[in-house]
């Protein structure tokens, strides 16, 4: 799982510019167990289908959760289309597609951290300083 948190964030260093948001994204890409060359250039492809569909999306604080649109079972040009949509019409109520985007993290990554703790991955980590990721009454919380 490390291994695929540094290849990750490899792969993605010359694309994204805030390496806080980069080392979040790649540790949610590690939630998935497929090649990091893979899950790397799915999140240039949403990212960058994003941009030329003129729908801004940001590398700060958002990037882990384009990581956990990239883990999705769902083509690119469905994914973005379905962002597009839901932010065109955000727009027309005031909000845009910042408003959706942590939601959007928010519910797939406690799918997939749910998903996990019921195969007793989640159990306790070592290395790096990571010691475990711990469900308080539906909220996950990250012991370092």
């Amino acid at each position: 799982m490390i291994d695929d948190m540094e290849d990750s964030y490899k792969l993605l260093k010359g694309t994204f510019g805030d390496h806080d948001a980069l080392q979040s994204l790649s540790h949610v890409l590690a939630l998935e167990n497929s090649a990091a060359e893979v899950k790397c250039e799915k999140v240039k492809a949403i990212y960058n289908g994003l941009k030329s569909a003129k729908h801004k999306y940001g590398q700060g604080y958002e990037l882990p959760s384009l990581g956990a649109l990239a883990l999705l079972d769902a083509p690119v040009d469905e994914i973005i289309d379905i962002i597009c949509s839901a932010d065109d019409y955000l727009k027309k109520h005031g909000r845009g597609i910042h408003h959706i985007k942590e939601k959007l993290a928010r519910n797939e990554v406690e799918r997939e951290l749910d998903r996990l703790g019921e195969l007793g991955v989640l159990e306790i980590f070592h290395g790096d300083g990571f010691q475990g990721i711990e469900d308080v009454d539906g909220f996950w919380y990250v012991d370092t």
